[in-house]
């Protein structure tokens, strides 16, 4: 995710993130965190979908891109509810 390295370093974004109350410069560092760590394959796809299948095997990190997902959904959107539904081995 170079996009995101490049975006942070510009002044006038810098200025404008700290500008931000500190609760929301927390949630969108956590973000950036995230999308400069992850995979391409563990990034929301584009496009008007409803459902969003990961399938991988062992270690290919869907637990992790769950969470991250739905937190960053949850943030966005507070008081709604999520489900996540697996099955177990």
């Amino acid at each position: 995710m170079t996009d995101v390295v490049e975006l942070l370093k510009d002044k006038e974004v810098e200025a404008q993130f700290k500008s931000l109350p500190i609760a929301k410069q927390v949630a969108i560092a956590w973000r950036m965190k995230w999308l400069t760590q992850a995979h391409d394959h563990q990034i929301l796809p584009h496009g008007d979908w409803a459902i969003w299948l990961l399938l991988g095997g062992r270690g290919a990190g869907k637990t992790r891109t769950s969470a991250e997902q739905i937190g960053w959904w949850a943030w966005e959107q507070p008081n709604t509810r999520w489900l996540v539904s697996a099955p177990t081995a």
